[in-house]
């Protein structure tokens, strides 16, 4: 039982450790989503994202060009899926504490 309790523990230790450089990472990247609006023939980008209130704010980030649209969306598609790895790993935190807890 001891071999169980050593790799349930060395499995919660890697798991909060992944989870921790998954928030590092997620911390690096922009918040919500872009919204453009077209005004006079011309577009224009926003970053739209919640504020710590739960209010809806727009950062201005001007005409984008394909190269830079394509970089902001890969940003923001990769942070979605930190998010869902953050879920899983604390899944996997929460099943591994309940293991050591019983035994």
């Amino acid at each position: 039982m001891d071999i169980m309790k050593s790799l349930a523990r060395e499995e919660l230790e890697n798991s909060i450790r992944i989870r921790d450089d998954y928030k590092k990472a997620l911390s690096k990247l922009p918040k919500g989503s872009l919204s453009r609006k077209k005004i006079k023939g011309n577009e224009y980008y926003y970053l739209s994202y919640r504020d710590k209130s739960g209010r809806v704010q727009s950062r201005y980030l001007g005409k984008l060009s394909d190269a830079q649209l394509k970089r902001y969306r890969e940003k923001i598609r990769r942070r979605r899926e930190y998010s869902k790895l953050i879920k899983k790993s604390e899944k996997q935190i929460t099943f591994f504490q309940k293991v050591l807890n019983y035994g």
